[in-house]
């Protein structure tokens, strides 16, 4: 009889075992000198990204290095005061963390521009409100875009001053 596998080799690892890969992954990343950017949005999976890029920098910042994490987050301006609440306190955790262990982390909060914001785009009649399974232009132009714009700023100011994290 021919047992048939119902996950890919590796799948079933410990989430112990994914994590100590992870955190090696971002150490390294960190001691050849790069910034952490981390796109948060307050949900479950950009929580543990977070929780393990700081984990990585307070390594790194034991092993004599400087750390530099920056963590943006896009406000869509629809959000529910609840999700706005929720990121803003997280973001401030954040920042505590690193004041307490001497990390620099970098908190924003990016917005859309004013033509690209949901009420501007489906009043002017340049699109329509998304619905679920449809496509994507709400979390690209609202979220995912201004966050890029702002990462490419960054970079740019730190590729002037030189490398920042090490």
């Amino acid at each position: 009889m021919h047992t048939v596998s119902l996950f890919p080799a590796g799948a079933l690892d410990p989430v112990e075992d994914r994590a100590d890969q992870a955190l090696l992954a971002i150490r390294r990343l960190l001691e050849a000198g790069h910034p952490l950017v981390v796109a948060y949005s307050g949900g479950k999976d950009s929580s543990m990204v977070a929780a393990l890029a700081l984990h990585a920098a307070l390594e790194h910042r034991a092993a004599g290095g400087n750390p530099l994490v920056v963590v943006t987050t896009g406000d869509t301006l629809v959000e529910s005061p609840e999700v706005a609440e929720h990121y803003r306190n997280e973001l401030s955790r954040m920042r505590n963390f690193g004041s307490r262990h001497g990390i620099r982390i970098i908190t924003r909060i990016v917005e859309p521009a004013m033509a690209a914001t949901f009420q501007v785009k489906v009043l002017s009649g340049r699109a329509l409100p998304s619905f679920p399974g449809t496509h994507g232009d709400c979390s690209s132009d609202l979220r995912i875009l201004p966050q890029r714009r702002s990462g490419e700023a960054s970079s740019a100011r730190w590729r002037m001053r030189g490398s920042p994290s090490r």
